[in-house]
């Protein structure tokens, strides 16, 4: 399992929330790409730091949110689309 340091300090509190949220559903994303629960997750760990750190990176509330909706989706459904 991948130890990631998470800090999620920084910002306002909308965005401290929507980081919170986004770290929740990447763990998650996180465990099922690395072999978790499903073995059939439609990404790989490095795709699930890729987004998460993009997400992160860029500040914006909405685009942590809805990365976290979809990975919450891609957990339950394997036909879910990647948010664009």
């Amino acid at each position: 399992m991948r130890h990631v340091a998470l800090n999620v300090s920084d910002g306002e509190p909308g965005i401290l929330d929507a980081k919170r949220i986004l770290f929740r559903a990447g763990i998650a994303a996180l465990r099922n790409a690395d072999g978790g629960v499903k073995g059939d997750y439609r990404l790989r760990p490095n795709e699930v730091l890729n987004l998460l750190n993009h997400a992160l990176a860029s500040q914006d509330r909405q685009k942590m949110l809805k990365l976290a909706s979809y990975f919450d989706e891609a957990s339950n459904s394997p036909s879910a689309r990647a948010p664009s």
